[in-house]
């Protein structure tokens, strides 16, 4: 295939990929950088309907809400539901002295936890997020990267005329960093953005905000402002065009929370307002504890569901999510693992 790189034809090869970049996550409207929006990280995240910003607590939270990372450092979670498993089986006998030490004990203690996602999705194209997250003191850092990709884009000329098929690749790498204060976590992630549209290389960088707070114990509430001062420039010269630093907009996420202990419950609902169009979606998840290690995800996103499980084996998290696809309206299908150290 041979494309005469001039302004006309990139235009109708960008439009060709914010289309791609559309149906891979229904996060963009055409918006440079709208990749960085995929909402396909961590299948736990994507069965609940990506209502999880109150909510997200590990590795993965380096894209949802870099404030949940500060849930790592009570990584005494498996004890803790332990002792409340035990306590509402009426099963005192079974809590030890040493799991109400480390009950109490909230003595910073190092861990690392890393975590991988992968998504295939309609019309063959996949996405896929590794990360990892660690502790410094009362700090918890993270470092992660997602890319995606589809080598099946149709191109056209500036008639109109179809003239082939291109390829499209485009990444976000994560460096973030949260800290828990007395009345809530704060997270900022900065992030290095590179797009590929048919040998045109783009790169920039944004930032994401993010909070987390419980408003009573039982109710938690985040936000996140994503893609903050986010804008790309081409690492290319290309013939008859001139270098432009293109500027996005960002994205105003919000999400509520309500944990049920006795009924081994999560609902989640929230709202995503992007700054370039004037309607928000909404959206809502909802997480059911079938057994201590066995969860069940439902989630709805702008009318479109999705589905899926959750499993916990001693220090690994493996989860499954089945989720409509907003153009095409297939089936798309997400896989996750996380392992704490």
């Amino acid at each position: 295939m041979n494309i005469i790189c001039n302004r006309k034809n990139l235009l109708y090869i960008f439009t060709a990929a914010c289309l791609f970049s559309t149906s891979l996550h229904g996060e963009s409207t055409g918006v440079r950088g709208a990749f960085s929006r995929s909402g396909l990280v961590g299948a736990h995240n994507v069965a609940m309907g990506t209502a999880v910003e109150a909510i997200s607590n590990d590795v993965f939270s380096i894209y949802w809400n870099p404030a949940g990372l500060t849930h790592l450092r009570r990584r005494k979670r498996s004890i803790r539901e332990d002792v409340r498993i035990n306590l509402h089986e009426n099963k005192i006998n079974k809590i030890s002295e040493r799991d109400l030490e480390l009950l109490s004990d909230d003595t910073p203690k190092f861990f690392f936890q890393i975590g991988s996602s992968a998504t295939i999705l309609q019309a063959e194209r996949e996405a896929a997020f590794i990360g990892g997250a660690f502790n410094i003191y009362n700090a918890v850092l993270g470092i992660g990267a997602f890319g995606i990709y589809s080598d099946d884009i149709d191109t056209y000329n500036e008639s109109g005329t179809h003239t082939g098929n291109t390829a499209y690749q485009a990444g976000v790498s994560y460096f973030s960093f949260a800290y828990p204060t007395e009345y809530a976590s704060i997270g900022i992630t900065a992030k290095g953005l590179y797009e590929n549209i048919d040998h045109t290389n783009y790169a920039g960088s944004a930032f994401d905000i993010g909070i987390q707070t419980d408003f009573i114990p039982l109710i938690q509430i985040g936000f996140v402002v994503q893609d903050v001062g986010i804008g790309l420039l081409r690492a290319n010269q290309l013939d008859n065009a001139r270098d432009e630093y293109e500027f996005g907009k960002p994205v105003f996420r919000f999400n509520v929370a309500i944990l049920s202990r006795t009924a081994n419950m999560t609902v989640s609902a929230g709202l995503i307002k992007k700054f370039e169009d004037e309607g928000s979606e909404f959206k809502f998840g909802v997480k059911y504890d079938l057994f201590s290690n066995v969860s069940f995800l439902l989630g709805v996103k702008e009318s479109l569901f999705s589905t899926g499980c959750i499993f916990t084996v001693f220090n690994s998290d493996f989860a499954y999510a089945l989720s409509v696809d907003n153009i095409d309206l297939g089936y798309n299908h997400t896989v996750s693992f996380a392992y704490l150290f």
